[in-house]
């Protein structure tokens, strides 16, 4: 016959003092941690067309004669992964976050950072 064990959980909010704590924690013992993106809300849309992108990324502020060939250049790198809808680009506003958090790194490309 098996003997059972008790298991308490502990919330991993009362270990630390405060969110600081807990977020440094979190960076050192899970470096490679992606922090799930927030729900879209009802207003926003969840694809952008390459226009939308190339304002929502910031790149027509920059001074960049050609954006949309900096957007191409996200694309041929691996940043971006366009759905093409009736001739045109479209972007998953995820995907753009992520780019605007990480920059043009392929996710799980690169060189791993020095401790």
């Amino acid at each position: 016959m098996q003997k059972k064990i008790k298991v308490h959980l502990i919330n991993i909010d009362h270990w630390f003092e405060s969110k600081q704590d807990m977020e440094l924690y979190r960076r050192v013992m899970f470096p490679n941690f992606i922090p799930q993106t927030p729900p879209l809300k009802q207003s926003e849309p969840p694809t952008l067309w390459i226009e939308e992108a190339i304002t929502y990324l910031g790149l027509d502020r920059t001074g960049i004669k050609r954006p949309d060939k900096a957007i191409h250049r996200l694309i041929n790198k691996g940043a971006l992964h366009p759905k093409k809808i009736s001739g045109r680009l479209c972007f998953d506003r995820r995907e753009l976050d992520r780019v605007l958090a990480n920059g043009d790194h392929k996710q799980g490309r690169g060189r791993p950072r020095k401790k």
